[in-house]
């Protein structure tokens, strides 16, 4: 074989090379894996089971304002814990599905949020916590899932037994607790259950308080 053919053969291979390189860049290209991924998230108080102060709101006035929080007592002693509690799917494979980020809230009243980031770094929304603060603004925690749904629980923060001036001026808090809710549109709340004032498991797979499913495509 002559030295021309040689030097096209060589060409064409570093050609066919680099498109296999760069071909996930196009689109309409088929992924090589689809996962599908689903981060369930549970209630936030302290004690299992914890009590409902109030059912699915935004405000919890008379007569309460519609919309997808809750109110948990949380109150058993003073600036009483609250957790981070998930249950993460992953269908191929276990680890982690990303982690969250305790932000702080406070507007009106005082608050934290968590923010999700999945494994690839896009932000998967957040879960606020009202009437509560933190000891760690910007620490990290990882999110556990696998196939068979991993549980993950971590500190994030208290109930505050006091609050802000405006926040009581305008009859937004009544006492210690927490309202739980999410970001509108990445989560679903559980409409079905938490339809009583009553207490509920709060660490239970089938008690999750919100959720939302993706996919990963590589």
């Amino acid at each position: 074989m002559n030295t021309r053919a040689l030097v096209i053969i060589g060409a064409l291979s570093f050609i066919a090379g680099l498109a296999g390189l760069l071909n996930p860049l196009f689109p309409g290209r088929a992924a090589a894996t689809t996962e599908n991924v689903t981060l369930g998230v549970n209630p936030g108080p302290d004690h299992s089971p914890d009590a409902l102060n109030c059912l699915w709101h935004s405000e919890c006035t008379s007569p309460v304002k519609a919309g997808t929080a809750l109110d948990w007592a949380n109150s058993f002693s003073a600036n009483e814990v609250i957790y981070w509690r998930s249950y993460g799917y992953r269908s191929l494979g276990s680890g982690t599905l990303g982690k969250g980020t305790i932000k702080d809230y406070t507007g009106t009243c005082s608050g934290i949020r968590v923010e999700v980031t999945d494994d690839f770094g896009f932000v998967k929304g957040s879960i606020y916590y009202v009437h509560q603060r933190s000891w760690t603004y910007g620490a990290t925690f990882a999110i556990n899932a696998s196939p068979s749904w991993s549980y993950t629980s971590a500190t994030i923060g208290f109930s505050w037994s006091d609050e802000l001036p405006n926040c009581k001026s305008m009859l937004l808090w009544t006492g210690q607790h927490l309202h739980q809710d999410a970001q509108s549109g990445p989560y679903t709340p559980n409409y079905g259950v938490f339809t009583s004032l009553q207490s509920y498991p709060v660490d239970s797979y089938y008690d999750w308080q919100y959720r939302q499913s993706w996919q990963w495509n590589y």
